[in-house]
């Protein structure tokens, strides 16, 4: 992943390299589509092919099984500063360089994940669209200029706006309105 995916805008920089990864990751639908990436999650989540979610899942099981070992790294680091002794200080020496390589592989881990999610946000979004029944942008120039103006309809689903007089509803046909593309049902005799 590039180094510019893997950083938030100057106003939403974090003191970690984890927290960047994971604040660009949440701001990329946001910034290209006009879609909150944390409120829109759950929403989206919802639309996502069993593919998707079993990747994603997987990625994010591996994050927190990464947040643990470094988690337990550094608390064996803080153990071993306590013991008494000289001998101990070899025991810190490992567990300092034992924390440094959970936090690298946190970081590949974190990138995995930050990756999946905004994928999931640029191929499903339209999917998002249709299930929330709101026309989707009609060109690539009004979705970016919707995440401009922080003009989306999605958003206002999710921030429960007031309705914007030019956001239009699709609307599924009814159930006695057979689909066009369908023959009608034959008739029993």
């Amino acid at each position: 992943m590039s180094r510019v995916a893997s950083r938030p805008r100057k106003h939403r920089v974090l003191p970690t390299s984890l927290g960047n990864v994971l604040r660009a990751a949440e701001d990329h639908p946001f910034y290209r589509y006009g879609i909150s990436g944390v409120r829109g999650w759950p929403l989206l989540w919802m639309c996502l092919p069993p593919h998707a979610r079993a990747a994603i899942d997987t990625a994010r099981q591996d994050l927190d099984r990464g947040v643990e070992w470094f988690s337990w790294a550094a608390l064996v680091a803080l153990w071993a500063i306590l013991l008494p002794g000289w001998w101990p200080l070899l025991a810190v020496v490992l567990a300092i360089v034992l924390t440094c390589i959970c936090y690298s592989r946190l970081l590949g881990l974190a990138q995995t994940f930050a990756l999946l999610f905004r994928s999931a946000y640029d191929l499903y979004r339209f999917d998002l669209y249709a299930q929330l029944r709101l026309c989707p942008p009609a060109s690539p120039f009004l979705e970016w200029n919707a995440a401009r103006t922080q003009d989306s309809p999605i958003n206002a689903v999710m921030f429960s706006l007031p309705p914007d007089s030019r956001q239009t509803f699709l609307h599924a046909p009814s159930k006695d309105e057979s689909p066009e593309d369908e023959p009608p049902e034959a008739e029993s005799v």
